[in-house]
């Protein structure tokens, strides 16, 4: 499976499903590499060409759905937050996991500082 197809997978799965989808480890990345070299390739090309187009096109519609994911994605995660469910781990791409690694805690904190102000 290519990039644009695995972003396309995954983003569906988020947009179009209420529970958090699976992303490979290096999920991200890749995809950031992806759209890297969509955007030089077409530097690279006469702007009035159709392949500077074609290539114009993809780059703004990947960027489109790894926004949309991305949200969508935060979104799904502030809810497990938000219901003090544990965010399983093996779901998130290793950029989500680091994040989370240090919002866990603050969470947790501060939900038990919210507890002990309702208890007096």
């Amino acid at each position: 499976m290519n990039a644009y197809e695995e972003l396309y997978v995954a983003w569906r799965r988020e947009i179009e499903h209420a529970e958090l989808g699976s992303l490979p480890r290096d999920f991200y990345v890749r995809i950031t590499d992806y759209l890297r070299l969509l955007r030089e390739g077409g530097r690279m090309l006469d702007k009035k060409t159709l392949k500077s187009s074609l290539l114009e096109h993809e780059s703004e519609h990947v960027q489109n759905m790894l926004e949309q994911l991305v949200w969508a994605r935060h979104e799904k995660l502030i809810r497990f937050v938000a219901e003090s469910q544990k965010v399983p781990s093996e779901l998130l791409a290793a950029e989500e996991a680091r994040l989370f690694e240090g919002f866990a805690p603050f969470a947790e904190a501060y939900s038990r500082f919210a507890k002990g102000l309702l208890q007096g």
